[in-house]
């Protein structure tokens, strides 16, 4: 085909929707530059998700009153949105989530990925996960070219809680700068002390929301419920995602 007849499938200066990269929707263009707190649209999908993960039982539950596990400090460096790096190769480095804000996330329902090859840019949402109440964007901590994802979290995207520094990896990227990872992001003792203060936040707003609740006893006997298994179900997935994006800044960026 000749160059000058060539069009392509999405038009120089949109965006793909995020659910359009994940392979849920063949074709959507997204009018709100990837901001998909106010989004009828996403709400609409989310809720399509199963709010339960299949094989994830009571005894991989994730308590919410984990205390912040140590960071791990030799190769890893870390941004302020609570993103891991560490080396792979040279100018290659894999990104993760620490364990901090992997906790406070309790299950994940589906993680959508960017594009292979595709080309992100520091402070570009570039992962987003699905929670019940809600979609999380992640901003890029550097510019770099995406080379590899963890295809393991498609089919067990709980995993990203469970073994956030193990299994529970994002992402692989060539760096555009590679020495960019210890020039512009923190080292363990930079960063300790300010996810600390993010997960002593996020307790203080849990504790202020869980005034006048009650936990459940037991199984209901009379219609055959469920205990409720975490502080996500007792306060109802909407609120308990806005403490989230509020405690981890969210809604500061």
């Amino acid at each position: 085909m000749d160059t000058a007849n060539r069009f392509h499938l999405i038009p120089a200066g949109e965006l793909r929707c995020v659910w359009m990269t994940a392979g849920v929707l063949a074709y959507r263009l997204c009018d709100r530059t990837l901001d998909c707190d106010d989004c009828p649209l996403d709400a609409a999908i989310t809720r399509r998700f199963p709010s339960r993960i299949p094989g994830l039982d009571e005894e991989h539950a994730i308590p919410a009153s984990t205390t912040l596990q140590q960071i791990p400090e030799e190769g890893y460096r870390y941004s302020r949105n609570h993103l891991w790096g560490c080396y792979i190769d040279d100018g290659r480095v894999r990104f993760g989530i620490e364990a901090g804000l992997s906790q406070a996330l309790l299950t994940v329902k589906a993680i959508v990925f960017p594009s292979p090859e595709q080309h992100v840019l520091r402070g570009q949402s570039f992962v987003w996960l699905i929670m019940d109440g809600g979609t999380l964007p992640l901003e890029a901590p550097l510019d770099g070219i995406v080379r590899r994802i963890n295809h393991d979290l498609v089919a067990k995207p709980h995993m990203l809680c469970l073994d956030p520094f193990g299994g529970g990896w994002l992402c692989e990227l060539d760096l555009d700068t590679p020495d960019e990872v210890t020039k512009d992001l923190y080292a363990a003792d930079d960063a300790r002390p300010k996810f600390a203060a993010d997960r002593k936040r996020f307790l203080a707003s849990l504790n202020r929301a869980m005034r006048g609740k009650r936990r459940a006893a037991g199984p209901a006997q009379a219609d055959g419920g469920e205990m409720l298994q975490n502080l996500c179900e007792v306060l109802g997935p909407s609120r308990y995602f806005d403490i989230v994006r509020e405690a981890y800044g969210w809604s500061r960026r």
